[in-house]
């Protein structure tokens, strides 16, 4: 896996996402248990105030960095980056970018280069070109790569300083609830929501969430989005590929596409033509 490079993270409670940092539900500890040794008082500090829980799911050590919730990985460089008077609680991509994110396939035979293709049209056209991602085979602002060593289908980070902050990592040995292997249909929304994570979308989550408030994270909401989409691409409250779960939903709800609007749709007033990339306490 490539180095994660940067971010921070907009804690948007859209009723797609809230706006980002990193990826997708439960525990993507690593296997080696050398990688789960215990995050420091400090940097437990740092993430809560960036908006992560980090009590119903302990953070573990993860390479350079820290993966949070479950699937987030959060940088060194990110947490360091962090500053509490400012109260940054997230990033997204710079417009230009937005419009021309390279994306390169090296799942080789595991998943078929379709489901990555069927992923992506998911954002393009839904979006309406607000934002873009192209297949290339080199020169690729995120890889899409096999990391066996995950608990979780998918796992990415957020954008950091305007750009693409790592690749999308995936374990095409996960099984679902019921032990099954995930179907092309599910990977491909499993690939989906990983890419909204790219574009800075936090998890969907409901604003009176028990979990938002033993951590005291306010969630900003994105606007023109519901307070809470159970139909969301970004929506993690239901096991790997149970009834109802992302796995087994069909491409982004209307909220997704209002969310990605707002963020980076033409017009001034939308949030990539910000001078500021990083939110901070409002939208």
């Amino acid at each position: 896996m490539r180095n994660l490079k940067k971010s921070l993270k907009i804690l948007a409670i859209s009723s797609v996402a809230l706006i980002s940092i990193k990826c997708q539900k439960e525990d993507i500890n690593q296997v080696d248990d050398s990688q789960t040794t215990e995050v420091s008082s400090e940097t437990l500090a740092k993430l809560q105030g960036m908006g992560y829980d980090t009590t119903f799911k302990a953070p573990t050590l993860y390479e350079n960095g820290v993966v949070v919730e479950g699937d987030i990985m959060i940088s060194n460089e990110q947490i360091d980056a962090f500053n509490f008077e400012k109260q940054a609680h997230g990033a997204i991509l710079n417009c230009n970018k937005a419009k021309n994110i390279k994306v390169r396939n090296r799942l080789g035979n595991a998943i078929p280069l379709n489901v990555v293709k069927k992923a992506i049209g998911f954002w393009n056209r839904g979006t309406n070109r607000a934002v873009k991602f192209v297949l290339v085979n080199r020169n690729a602002d995120i890889d899409i790569v096999i990391d066996n060593r995950l608990r979780e289908p998918g796992a990415t980070a957020p954008p950091f300083r305007g750009i693409p902050n790592g690749d999308i990592e995936i374990n095409p040995n996960i099984l679902t609830v019921a032990g099954k292997r995930l179907t092309n249909n599910q990977w491909a929304q499993v690939i989906a929501h990983e890419l909204g994570h790219t574009l800075g979308l936090r998890h969907a989550r409901r604003q009176d969430s028990p979990i938002n408030q033993l951590t005291g994270a306010t969630f900003v909401q994105i606007p023109g989005t519901p307070g809470f989409d159970g139909r969301s691409i970004m929506d993690v409250s239901k096991g790997i590929g149970a009834s109802g779960s992302v796995e087994n939903r069909v491409g982004i709800s209307n909220a997704d596409k209002k969310a990605i609007k707002a963020l980076y749709g033409s017009g001034s007033n939308s949030r990539c033509n910000k001078r500021n990339l990083v939110f901070n306490d409002q939208l």
